[in-house]
């Protein structure tokens, strides 16, 4: 599927609810407003060049509540990596370029609906940037992403998610 490595796909949550608008560059700290970016040569604001990982997960976190696929991709050059990781299944799926990087995200928006994201902890450095996250309406019990962030944009990203099923299969065996 997409030029993926694996042939089933179970999609992480996202949502357009409990995200946060600003990261800190330790925890996350949820603020009323957003910084925006500023001179991107494309005519969205900040070069891409220019955009440090905070900015770059501010712009990414914004494109995930407006559920803008063609703005997420935005922040992946050609040559980028998404692993995504189902615990659950035991499963990694691996996503190359922008292109199959947003049909990662269709999926991922149709999945979770308008159920919400809880931002559990976000933590930033110079090139990297981490979330832990649940959402437990779209059966997602904890989630850990780790974005590795050069030259503005997103190089290599890790999702891994724990879903509702697998918990309660182990219920069911006890």
């Amino acid at each position: 599927m997409f030029g993926s490595k694996t042939v089933k796909v179970s999609a992480a949550a996202t949502g357009n609810q409990g995200i946060p608008e600003k990261l800190g560059s330790q925890e996350h700290r949820q603020e009323g407003t957003e910084t925006q970016l500023e001179n991107r040569d494309d005519g969205k604001n900040n070069t891409n060049l220019e955009r440090t990982a905070d900015e770059v997960m501010q712009h990414h976190l914004a494109a995930i509540r407006a559920k803008d696929e063609n703005e997420i991709a935005d922040d992946y050059p050609n040559e980028s990596k998404l692993f995504h990781t189902d615990a659950t299944m035991k499963q990694t799926t691996v996503y190359t370029g922008p292109v199959e990087i947003a049909q990662f995200f269709k999926l991922f928006n149709k999945t979770v609906g308008d159920t919400p994201v809880h931002i559990l902890k976000a933590e930033t450095g110079d090139y990297f940037s981490t979330l832990e996250w649940e959402n437990i309406g779209a059966g997602f019990l904890y989630a850990y992403d780790v974005f590795y962030i050069v030259n503005g944009k997103i190089q290599l990203q890790t999702i891994t998610t724990v879903s509702e099923s697998r918990e309660r299969q182990k219920l069911s065996d006890s």
